[in-house]
């Protein structure tokens, strides 16, 4: 008989103390599937900034991972995917979807210069849909595209994702806490500690690969634009649920 090694899980306490670093997408997510496992768990989000102030808030939100994304290992990198997607997808069958921001997107990826642009191994066999471009769908690339692809993906805005999750773990008994860590030391009365922090572990963790990258975006009224374009150097438009594209 092999004896089942406990996990740090299977030890806490009926009410662990839980705390979570960072308050964007990923901190926030992570603290709700916390409390949805563990109903009386005591769990504080810490974070120097919520909402419109983080990074997550500005960000175009598209379920489209970039190819070189990748985990330990492949098997580890699909299961990713595969949970994410999973996730999104039990969001838009609630009643709740629009609230929160989630909204299925018909997405084309064109290029004049190659067609490696347009493919992604990585969700290709994931999402319902994912098929080259027809010749009639790429004279809306812009000129001179010569490859492309269509996907049905989804999309998460921030701006409502944010302030609706904020509001639930609060509803729930949880706290939104402001301010900085500057060292796991200090977090020393939880029971366990989830990282979210983005850029902010460069330092909480020493970790100096860890480095920012920029984009320009701009926001504009287009209402009528439904479907997503992505083109080479990885330009992008992406629609919103309130006429807004990024």
């Amino acid at each position: 008989m092999t004896q089942q090694r406990e996990t740090p899980i299977s030890k806490m306490r009926d009410n662990p103390n839980i705390a979570v670093i960072g308050a964007g997408v990923i901190g926030t997510t992570v603290a709700k599937l916390f409390q949805d496992k563990l109903r009386n768990a005591n769990i504080t989000v810490i974070a120097e900034q919520y909402s419109a102030d983080t990074t997550s808030d500005i960000a175009a939100g598209i379920f489209k991972p970039g190819t070189s994304f990748k985990g330990p290992t492949n098997e580890i990198t699909k299961k990713w995917l595969n949970d994410s997607w999973q996730f999104w997808q039990d969001i838009l069958k609630t009643p709740d979807a629009e609230q929160m921001g989630v909204m299925p997107l018909g997405c084309y990826i064109f290029s004049k210069e190659n067609y490696h642009v347009t493919r992604n191994h990585l969700i290709e066999d994931l999402v319902p849909i994912y098929r080259p471009a027809t010749k009639e769908e790429l004279k809306m690339g812009p000129e001179g595209t010569k490859f492309g692809s269509y996907l049905s993906t989804l999309k998460v805005e921030s701006e409502r994702y944010l302030p609706w999750m904020g509001k639930i773990i609060v509803e729930r008994g949880g706290k939104l806490k402001r301010g900085k860590v500057e060292s796991f030391a200090s977090l020393s009365n939880y029971d366990l500690v989830f990282n979210c922090a983005g850029l902010g572990a460069k330092y909480l963790c020493n970790d100096y690969d860890l480095v920012p990258i920029r984009g320009q975006v701009i926001k504009v009224k287009a209402p009528w634009v439904k479907y997503s374009f992505y083109g080479d150097y990885d330009t992008y438009i992406i629609p919103g649920l309130n006429g807004v594209v990024t």
